[in-house]
């Protein structure tokens, strides 16, 4: 590897020296070039002075030259042609022929490499990084804003030229931003670099030639170490404890890995706490160098404390964070049973309460002889959880042993049985749930809502003044409900309460179930709900399932813009289009034989934009959009079944804002219909201004001086009140120097389009204006 890296740095000097070379060649050629034009320059004065004494000579004599006009050169070098040149010659390139000389720089510079230069390796952690980037010819105008770092949002960049030829730079990052940063961080090409060579030839081609190590990996985390089990805690004396590293560990920063000493000095194990004696051990690393296992000699005292010291390092060199825990935990966590009643007619909730925080534990592991456990909830840290018991007859609650652990692992002790006899009543009844039956979900429509409310044992009182429909969270019912309450047939713990009527099927909003018993905050009825033995059921909460609020939504949805989104603009020569189409809530049911689009077959397909179901895609491809040439609109289909979530149907289908749902299809490419000369239009002409009026055959854009050439002159453009007429002009001091015909040139890399994007049929023959002759010369 070091023989083939050695053979690529002298691969790489000889190309440099290669390129040094023919940066020097063409630096001369250059110089070569400019002595040239300085030499045609003067040639040039001096011919003018024999055409005016020719021309002189002419006047006087009665004879007109034969030779046409000489155009001068252009911005280019190129001359333009003669009046006798072919029209190929003419409009070669969109100007004029070259006239020879030295050869022109046309190649754009490209990217050699990119490389790591400090460091050289990808993951690091350090506070500034350099990258070195080496172009195949010497370039200029190179600086931070040419380059973009992706990964961070705060960055600095600064750019130093590495050799004067100008081909190699560093690019070197700093540590405003990465010092504390974490993830990759890429240098990449700014869309708007004007890195250029000293031809002014563009970097176009951002692709590398050779190597590209465009990204480091900047790690700048601490590693960690988790214990295993998490609490640090172990239940078994003569056991070891594992511990994990967040990433591959070494024993110094710069990657050496761990030895059996080293393990060693990297772990405390002590009695009692950090100050006791020491517990000898031995240590172990998985080849991952990520799991570490602490072996004591001998059984671990009551009392053991453990520290996994800072002295530890990931690959990049980051220093390691220390933690220390209790380790041995062999007592077993106990429980006490509370809220057992001695006799009972129902179910009830027992409370297991236990000494310390224990996991595991559902209503499965309660063993209830003559009954069922359930509803099995959380109350406190993970030490006291409530369990809803229902006996059938004679019944006793426990719990075994080992049904549950605590966090070192050590299983539960045996609780005493609490035993009752099913018999007389001295519990409570409870709201056991509050569930919605029909409809099924909130949010829905209509007029009706029932909701199923079940107690813990069989009650008498619950009727129709026990309940109401309140308005939102407020106490306030809603006039005009008709109400039932019904026991669901066999129990008299079970009821049914529907609420129907006109009001509710026009209301809007959130309802919520009132239960109203005496002395609660819903108190608009003095009734008491009570069970058998007339024991009062306290209020209002359920010990499971409550979904006594429920969202009412009579309204239907409508469309609330139609807007173009791919393209944005009216006119267009896509063969695919799209609308964005946004409802007032999210909708359902929705596909592409719900819309319609007329002026074409394409076909239709509907996504939605993101996961509100609210705004959504239409796109229509295929079919006739290729080599249309007309108005497509989108509209709803007359059979559709668009509804909200609550199934109000999509009835109104007009927009309230935003309605673009037309495109102008467009596939036929504009052509130009005429060029007239401008007063004064007459051939030949003095004028101060040369102008012309272009007229199109549709509306265009992308008319631009740009696109124009006017005997090297650049002409001034501008619409003549309407898009598909333009004047162009220039100047009679732009054309000082020309004697004879004034003519205009398309150039061939114009970017003129009409409204949808088809490009414009270039025209012939140019247009020509000849100028006339002054009082002092014939031309």
């Amino acid at each position: 590897a070091a023989r083939q890296a050695e053979e690529a740095r002298k691969a790489e000097a000889a190309r440099q020296a290669e390129e040094a070379r023919k940066a020097e060649a063409a630096r001369q050629a250059e110089e070569a070039r400019a002595k040239a034009a300085r030499r045609r320059l003067a040639l040039g004065v001096a011919l003018l002075g024999i055409i005016m004494v020719a021309v002189w000579s002419i006047r006087v004599t009665g004879r007109e030259g034969t030779d046409g006009p000489v155009f001068p050169e252009h911005d280019g070098g190129a001359a333009f042609p003669r009046a006798d040149d072919s029209t190929a010659s003419r409009e070669a390139n969109g100007n004029v022929a070259s006239t020879g000389g030295p050869a022109a720089d046309r190649t754009h510079p490209r990217i050699s490499s990119l490389v790591r230069q400090t460091p050289s390796a990808n993951r690091t952690n350090a506070d500034t990084v350099t990258w070195r980037i080496t172009f195949t010819e010497g370039v200029r105008v190179v600086d931070r804003t040419d380059f973009l770092i992706i990964g961070i949002e705060s960055w600095r960049l600064t750019v130093t030229k590495v050799r004067a030829l100008g081909d190699v730079y560093d690019l070197t990052l700093d540590s405003n931003g990465i010092a504390d940063h974490n993830g990759t961080l890429t240098l990449a090409i700014s869309p708007r670099a004007t890195i250029a060579d000293y031809a002014s030839n563009r970097l176009l081609d951002v692709s590398p030639i050779g190597i590209y190590e465009s990204s480091f990996d900047v790690d700048n985390a601490e590693p960690r170490v988790i214990f295993n089990p998490e609490s640090g805690r172990i239940h078994d004396p003569a056991g070891n404890l594992t511990l994990t590293f967040t990433e591959a560990v070494y024993s110094d920063s710069g990657g050496t890995a761990f030895t059996g000493s080293t393990l060693a000095g990297l772990i405390d194990l002590r009695e009692d706490n950090e100050s006791g004696s020491d517990i000898p051990f031995t240590a172990s690393i998985d080849t991952d160098n990520e799991t570490l296992t602490i072996d004591p000699s001998g059984i671990l005292p009551a009392l053991t404390w453990v520290r996994v010291k800072n002295t530890y390092y990931d690959t990049v060199g980051n220093q390691g964070h220390g933690a220390a825990a209790f380790i041995l935990d062999t007592t077993r966590p106990t429980v006490t049973i509370d809220g057992v009643p001695a006799t009972d007619s129902g179910a009830f909730m027992a409370t297991f309460t236990f000494s310390e925080a224990v996991t595991g534990f559902t209503a499965s592991d309660v063993a209830v002889t003559n009954g069922t456990a359930s509803a099995l909830i959380k109350a406190q840290s993970g030490r006291q959880w409530h369990v809803r018991i229902t006996p059938i007859g004679d019944y006793s609650v426990s719990l075994p042993g080992d049904r549950v652990t605590d966090l070192a692992g050590n299983g539960n002790a045996a609780s005493a049985s609490h035993d009752g006899l099913y018999g007389a009543d001295i519990t409570a009844p409870r709201l056991i749930s509050i569930v919605l039956q029909a409809p099924s979900s909130s949010p829905a429509w209509g007029d009706s809502i029932t909701w199923r409310v079940t107690f813990s044992e069989d009650v008498e009182q619950f009727t129709t003044d026990s309940v109401a429909l309140l308005r939102d969270q407020s106490q306030v019912p809603i006039a005009g409900i008709f109400k039932d309450v019904t026991a669901v047939v066999g129990s008299e713990s079970v009821y049914d309460a529907t609420f129907t009527g006109s009001a509710l099927a026009n209301h809007n909003g959130t309802v919520r179930l009132g239960f109203l018993t005496l002395g609660s905050s819903d108190n608009w009825f003095a009734v008491s709900v009570r069970d058998k033995s007339s024991r009062r059921l306290p209020c209002c909460k359920t010990l499971g399932v409550d979904e006594r609020t429920f969202d009412v939504d009579n309204t239907a949805p409508r469309v609330a813009d139609i807007v173009r989104s791919n393209p944005s603009r009216h006119h267009t020569n896509e063969d695919e289009v799209a609308w964005t189409v946004t409802f007032s809530e999210p909708v359902t049911n929705l596909s592409g034989s719900d819309f319609a689009i007329s002026g074409t077959n394409a076909t239709i397909t509907v996504t939605p934009e993101g996961s509100g179901n609210r705004i959504w895609n239409v796109i229509a491809f295929g079919g006739n959009l290729a080599s249309l040439n007309s108005t497509i609109e989108l509209s709803f289909a007359g059979t559709r079944d668009i509804a909200d979530i609550a199934g109000n149907v999509l009835a109104d289908t007009a927009p309230t804002g935003a309605d673009e749902n037309a495109f102008v299809v467009d596939n036929v490419a504009p052509a130009l219909t005429s060029i007239d000369r401008q007063p004064p239009n007459g051939s030949p002409a003095n004028a101060e201004t040369a102008t012309w009026r272009l007229t199109f055959s549709e509306d265009m854009r992308g008319v631009d001086a740009s696109d124009f050439a006017i005997n090297g002159a650049t002409p001034v453009v501008a619409a003549a009140g309407s898009k598909s007429v333009y004047d162009l002009s220039v100047a009679r001091a732009e054309l000082a120097s020309v004697q004879g015909i004034v003519r205009l040139y398309f150039k061939g890399d114009g970017d003129i389009t009409d409204l949808a994007g088809n490009a414009l049929r270039v025209p012939r023959p140019p247009a020509t204006r000849p100028l006339p002759s002054s009082s002092t010369t014939r031309r």
